[in-house]
């Protein structure tokens, strides 16, 4: 038994003194070597049949303890894989048939089954482990009071006729029936298969069902990824009717999804009035993974003739010579009054140059009349663009779903970046289309005109874009509200502005960040806009690696020191 546990021990030894010379050798900590000739001292002396290999051991353990606290403090959760081999061999050496043998080495009479300082540390180290099990290492602090009740006229009432329920985007119902008390009591009332399954030979790799469902009076209204069109009744299920659009499959197309449909009522337009026509006076308004615009019959599913021809309109129009699949349409066009504002998806991810403009254009919601347009390349010229006249190509697009201030007249629109979006060697910095990278503007409704920018990030270089529709809501501040707005951002930001200014109400920094290394002819932008309230996590060191085990972790540890790591999100590497 003494043999095969120094022979175990050894072994185990040999591959930590091995991948802790490799650490070392990367620049990172001893820790693991030394521990690593500590096993192989305690093999050595078990091989040899000395009771001094648990003395040994036990104070190894204090030590791995020790280290363990220096690094990590009482996280309990990051000590398993600092200790857990560590542990093991502990209880196995202070087993009887362990602790016996190396008694009676000594003398034979001496059936002496226990350790005392090896017993007594793996005592004291159980109460410990024992006491952080009732340690909350993140503790949430602070709470919100369930009396708080939020009344905002842009929230959701009964319907939620909106992909973030409302044109705010505020993604929250006044609805109180459920609640945290009741919650846990509900069950399935129904469920329905929509039927539009993905074609491996035929369709995207990145096919999803991402879509946010309407439901406005008696219809639930919900889009598959091959742009179908369902609507249901709320309280069976069941299907009233479905619109099925001619499917292009392709395997080249980037983004197969759709993430929600938009709805529309002649009555609730700008004048308040049913207008004329009064044929499909309540409309299904979608947009299509190829890129066309389509208005539906809310009420019965068929195309509306008066929109567009024949109820579509074709996005690819002014848009020149593209690329097949590479313009898209991915997420709910916005309706604000009477107009249909949209922007658009395109294969943007890589080097390549030559893609579709990112203009936001904006249709009559009866007609489809191009009422107004905003091209990043060309921003004080709004009028529609002219018949035998093409937008800019690789401008920046806004493929998230926008929002809306109807009251006092703005869209706002969150801006991503251009193509080719992963290098900047071919940028011009004076460009109006750099002014709008990662930029969240607002618009006037009826014209298409700026009125504000905000620029969410600095020369983009890493597809950072901002990807969620704005939420509008009033913030009180010193006695007063303010019409305010929150931009989510990737890399953590939470942006909170005035919306009709674009000033900051929660403090904006720009952050200074590293500008070495890139690759020939690029540039980067020395600082980057943090805001005060973010959840951007702390840089990561050498300590944050994780792990199961000793072995694995050390595998991290090894790669993070080999790789180049500045500490912040923006600047990409290529060593």
């Amino acid at each position: 038994m003494l043999k095969a546990t120094g022979i175990v021990i050894a072994i185990l030894s040999f591959i930590l003194l091995f991948m802790g010379a490799q650490l070392v050798a990367a620049g990172g900590s001893p820790a693991y070597s030394v521990i690593a000739l500590g096993l192989l001292a305690t093999a050595t002396l078990v091989f040899l049949k000395k009771k001094s290999a648990l003395t040994l051991y036990a104070l190894i353990m204090w030590g791995i303890l020790i280290w363990i606290v220096y690094e990590v403090g009482f996280d309990k959760w990051q000590w398993i894989p600092r200790g857990d081999l560590f542990a093991l061999i502990g209880l196995w050496l202070a087993l009887p048939w362990v602790v016996r043998p190396l008694y009676q080495a000594r003398s034979t009479s001496d059936n002496r089954r226990f350790h005392p300082f090896l017993g007594s540390t793996l005592g004291v180290m159980l109460l410990i482990v024992v006491a952080l099990m009732f340690h909350d290492p993140y503790p949430l602090q602070g709470q919100i009071s369930n009396a708080v009740t939020i009344r905002s006229a842009d929230s959701a009432g009964n319907d939620w006729a909106a992909y973030g329920g409302t044109q705010a985007g505020q993604r929250f119902s006044r609805l109180d029936q459920i609640t945290p008390k009741n919650v846990g009591t509900l069950s399935v009332a129904w469920e329905y298969h929509t039927g539009d399954l993905r074609d491996a030979g035929k369709d995207a790799g990145e096919y999803t069902f991402e879509a946010t469902p309407l439901k406005i009076n008696d219809r639930v209204y919900v889009c598959t990824p091959h742009n179908e069109v369902h609507a249901l009744n709320p309280q069976s299920g069941e299907l009233a009717w479905k619109h099925t659009p001619e499917k292009k499959r392709s395997y080249l197309q980037q983004h197969q999804t759709c993430r929600g449909v938009s709805y529309y009522s002649a009555i609730s337009g700008a004048t308040g009035k049913t207008q004329q026509p009064v044929q499909c006076a309540k409309r299904i308004i979608t947009a299509t993974a190829d890129a066309r615009l389509v208005a539906l019959d809310a009420d019965t599913g068929n195309l509306c003739s008066d929109f567009g021809t024949g109820g579509v309109i074709d996005l690819s129009i002014n848009m020149g010579k593209i690329r097949p699949h590479a313009l898209m349409q991915t997420s709910a066009p916005l309706i604000a009054g009477d107009l249909i504002v949209i922007g658009s998806s395109v294969m943007d991810n890589g080097y390549s140059a030559g893609n579709p403009s990112g203009v936001i254009r904006a249709f009559n919601v009866m007609t489809g009349e191009l009422v107004w347009n905003f091209d990043p390349q060309n921003p004080d010229s709004t009028q529609p663009v002219a018949a035998d006249r093409n937008y800019p190509q690789d401008t920046p697009v806004a493929w998230a779903t926008l929002s809306a201030d109807v009251e006092n007249g703005l869209v706002y629109v969150p801006f991503g970046n251009a193509s080719p979006d992963e290098t900047g060697t071919r940028r011009d910095p004076g460009s109006n289309t750099e002014k709008f990278r990662d930029a969240l503007v607002a618009l006037d409704l009826k014209t298409g005109a700026l009125r504000w920018k905000f620029q969410s990030s600095n020369n983009d270089l890493w597809d950072r874009d901002n990807p969620s529709q704005p939420s509008l809501l009033t913030l009180g501040k010193e006695g007063s509200k303010q019409p305010a707005l929150l931009l989510p951002t990737k890399v953590g930001n939470i942006f909170v502005l005035n919306r009709l200014t674009g000033e900051p109400i929660v403090p904006v920094d720009q952050v200074s960040v590293h500008t070495e290394g890139g690759i020939a002819g690029e540039r980067f932008a020395a600082t980057q806009p943090v805001s005060r309230l973010n959840f951007i996590p702390p840089a990561m060191t050498e300590k944050s690696m994780w792990g199961v085990t000793p072995f694995d972790q050390m595998a991290c540890r090894i790669t993070y020191n080999r790789l180049r790591y500045d500490g912040n999100p923006w600047t990409p590497a290529t060593e």
